[in-house]
């Protein structure tokens, strides 16, 4: 893997003047990139919008009042003119990110790509390299990291707040709405819900731990649907159409129009029940455990589970000298040599206010600031980051699939070959 130089001469000649980017894809996160860009002019510019669906293209283009020659059906139309700016942020479908992602590359833009789903390692791998051949920042948007929560959890962890760390149980509860639209993805896609749902857990667990993991247990099934005797309760027409549901939904912002293009764009209605006959479909578990164990003994317990009424997260970490816990908002920390507890709130502003889209934003600004001042070295991370979390998560499902416990190095050497950085 050639190293990444110096990014100076990609960076903007003028430090202070804001990054220009342009935006692929205009669902959830394009449109929360736009807001971004609005709330801070003085950071991000967006020069162009790219989205083959009219409604999402023509709103986001007024909101950021861009002139027609900068608003796209199809991004080869934006990649068959000079490069017009800084970055691209690709926020768009799973079968095009790898060639989306190279072009642009190649075209010397930097590249915040929005969490890939597609599972073939071999495909993430050429999008990395092509980042690293091309000299571009490149970062993936596992924006879970980001968010005060966790920082602070790594920021304690780094200073020795729990002493060494033990073990990590982190449950992600991705809520009873998530699975019957994961299942009108899967018909489209070959994503399975560990990646597509629970990679950035993953990712989250491999970095607070901050060591490499070398085996993996996995369990999981499919409840809701596949090939039980118990249809899932819930159809399409039901879910999307509940103002219960919808409101209670973390989409709530997108959904209106947005779910009708995808189930169209799958081939079914919104009567379809989310009950698949074929080996393929049922693939997706809506109940996974994975087992992992780190260098120096360290283990992981990680739950991904649909049946919850809510989407949140729960982080326990347990050390020689503490615990901490964490459920994406409060953190509580106990010490085991004063016997004392204590609560943590980052999410919570100098004024007292709650920090929303944290997370979301929180990554960008971080984007934005290594192209500011050039620092390709943290492209060049976050790519094999993001290589070592899916390698996990793809051991995980080789493991749940075949009953055993998969070695980390053996799959290392069978899908990577020689390249041992990736590890």
């Amino acid at each position: 893997m050639p190293p990444l130089q110096p990014l100076l001469g990609s960076s903007p000649s003028n430090r202070h003047a804001p990054v220009t980017v342009c935006i692929i894809g205009t669902g959830n996160k394009g449109t929360t990139y736009t807001s971004f860009a609005l709330q801070h002019p003085q950071l991000m510019k967006v020069v162009a919008v790219v989205s083959p669906v009219d409604f999402r293209r023509n709103i986001l283009s007024e909101r950021l009042e861009l002139p027609s020659d900068r608003v796209f059906c199809d991004w080869r139309e934006l990649a068959s003119l000079p490069k017009i700016a800084d970055a691209v942020l690709i926020t768009s479908t799973d079968s095009s990110i790898e060639e989306v992602s190279i072009v642009f590359a190649q075209k010397k833009y930097h590249i915040l790509l929005e969490e890939p789903q597609a599972i073939d390692l071999g495909r993430c791998q050429a999008v990395v390299e092509a980042a690293a051949k091309n000299s571009v920042i490149f970062s993936v948007g596992n924006t879970i990291r980001y968010k005060p929560c966790n920082r602070t959890l790594k920021k304690m962890l780094d200073s020795g707040s729990i002493g060494e760390i033990m073990s990590i149980q982190h449950i992600e509860k991705v809520g009873f709405q998530s699975i019957p639209h994961l299942n009108i993805r899967r018909r489209k896609d070959t994503s399975l819900s560990l990646v597509s749902k629970s990679i950035d857990g993953i990712d989250l667990v491999s970095w607070l731990m901050d060591s490499p993991c070398r085996k993996v247990s996995a369990f999981g099934s499919l409840f809701q649907g596949g090939n039980r005797k118990s249809e899932n309760p819930f159809v399409y027409s039901e879910i999307y159409s509940n103002p219960i549901v919808i409101r209670e939904s973390e989409w709530t912002p997108y959904l209106s129009g947005i779910v009708n293009v995808e189930i169209a764009d799958a081939g079914l209605t919104m009567g379809d029940s989310c009950s698949y006959a074929s080996p393929l479909e049922t693939e997706v578990c809506d109940s996974h455990i994975v087992n992992m164990e780190f260098d120096e003994g360290k283990t992981c317990s990680f739950t991904m589970i649909s049946g919850s009424s809510q989407t949140s997260r729960m982080t326990r970490i347990f050390g020689t000298l503490g615990e901490l816990e964490c459920d994406g908002n409060v953190i509580k920390h106990f010490d085991f040599l004063t016997r004392r507890s204590e609560l943590i709130r980052p999410d919570i502003n100098a004024a007292g206010e709650a920090v929303e889209n944290d997370g979301d934003y929180g990554l960008i600004e971080e984007f934005l600031e290594n192209i500011r001042w050039g620092r390709g070295q943290w492209g060049r991370e976050h790519g094999f980051e993001e290589l070592r979390s899916r390698m996990y998560a793809l051991a995980a499902e080789q493991a749940r699939a075949s009953g055993s416990v998969v070695n980390i190095d053996d799959c290392r050497s069978k899908w990577f070959g020689d390249r041992m950085e990736v590890c």
